[in-house]
């Protein structure tokens, strides 16, 4: 593509939009954690640095300029670069400096990805690529630099960004945005034959310039057509869908949420057989069935409700009798049994401790009197000697 001047004014607009809003969002300031169905943890960060590269600026090219101050970042040298577009622009009327290598070849393209690819949501998600360029035949004369490529698709349109791990910490460093499917299809046939595909099932935001924390969660609807997609998508591409992470994750959930709900029965059953006799249902039995599944708001507060009740008829004094606050009384009551335990338990350690302290002490001192015998001996012997 030939940029002509009123390009390259559409472009530094586009661009300096696309920072307006990076800027006014905070996306620099969020940390995303993404928890991949292959069990592999991607701890990305979108930085200040990342920028240009990811609008499309080619920096390298600019810096031959000389025009920019020593020992600047890559972002005060995009920011520059938008202030003194006017001084870029007259270099390549004066045939120093052309509008074509300022640019990468996919402008339009990444400036239209940009915000998209930013925000990195998941509920979008088309599939993830963890690239090898060992694994993979080459189609075209190009090196992939991503180790992971999150692919998105909104519609008809597929959005690509591209992750570089440095230590532990994965930064975006290609975004694209494909509206041609045969484009797509050519794209993913060079970062995806023998690769392995899998699909984010969890990601944590959090930022703490805006106090953010927040998960998200892929529900079993979408991970059903996630997982049907990756399967297919590793038949089509001879690839491999890697996804064990996933489905050990979601095995456990649904056994414990089976386990959850056979509990609430078993409560419910005992509830109903406390109502029939007219006893309570006290909190050591609930503690024995439930172990260290959590009930349910509801169902505590049902149980609360009915042993009230049943407290106050068998009482007839419902105010000082009922069964929330003997239960309050009798858990605070056993806070402070455990509590005095545990002072005993101290007590009882420290008075070992002294004892320990006197034994040494005492065998100090029987080792001070042996000494004291050994030179009194010794002062005998010399007085002895000295008399006769």
């Amino acid at each position: 593509m030939d940029i002509t001047l009123a390009k390259y004014n559409e472009i530094m607009d586009r661009i300096e939009d696309n920072i307006t809003i990076f800027e006014k969002v905070g996306f620099k300031n969020n940390r995303h954690t993404i928890y991949l169905a292959s069990g592999d943890i991607l701890n990305v960060r979108v930085t200040e640095n990342n920028i240009a590269h990811l609008l499309g600026v080619n920096l390298e090219y600019l810096r031959l300029s000389n025009k920019f101050k020593p020992n600047m970042n890559s972002y005060e040298l995009l920011k520059s670069f938008i202030e003194n577009r006017f001084v870029f622009k007259n270099l390549v009327s004066d045939g120093l400096l052309s509008f074509n290598n300022m640019f990468s070849d996919y402008i339009d393209e990444k400036l239209s990805s940009f915000i998209d690819n930013i925000k990195i949501r998941t509920d979008d998600v088309y599939c993830v690529i963890k690239y090898d360029k060992e694994k993979t035949y080459k189609f075209e004369d190009k090196a992939d630099i991503c180790d992971y490529y999150m692919i998105r698709k909104k519609l008809n349109e597929y959005y690509v960004l591209g992750f570089v791990q440095n230590g532990n910490i994965y930064y975006p460093s290609t975004s694209r945005k494909y509206d041609d499917y045969q484009e797509f299809e050519k794209f993913m046939r060079r970062i995806s034959i023998k690769q392995e595909i899998t699909y984010p099932y969890l990601m944590k935001i959090e930022n703490s310039e805006q106090l953010f924390n927040k998960s998200f969660t892929s529900s079993l609807e979408s991970k059903e057509v996630l997982l049907d997609r990756v399967i297919k998508l590793s038949q089509k591409y001879d690839a491999t869908s890697s996804v064990a992470k996933d489905f050990a994750y979601t095995l456990n959930r649904t056994k414990n949420d089976k386990t959850s709900t056979n509990v609430s029965i078993n409560v419910l059953r005992l509830l109903s057989d406390s109502i029939k006799s007219g006893n309570v249902l006290d909190r050591d039995t609930i503690d024995e069935i439930v172990g260290n599944v959590e009930l349910t708001e509801d169902l505590l507060g049902l149980i609360d409700v009915c042993n009230n009740t049943l407290c106050s008829i068998e009482n007839n004094d419902s105010a000082l009798n009922s069964y929330s606050s003997l239960s309050e009384e009798n858990k605070n009551l056993k806070e402070e049994l455990k509590k005095l335990k545990q002072d005993l338990e101290n007590k009882e350690q420290e008075n070992n401790n002294l004892i320990e302290e006197k034994n040494e002490l005492l065998e100090q001192n029987n080792n001070y009197n042996e000494q004291l015998n050994i030179l009194d001996e010794a002062y005998q012997k010399v007085v002895t000697l000295r008399r006769g």
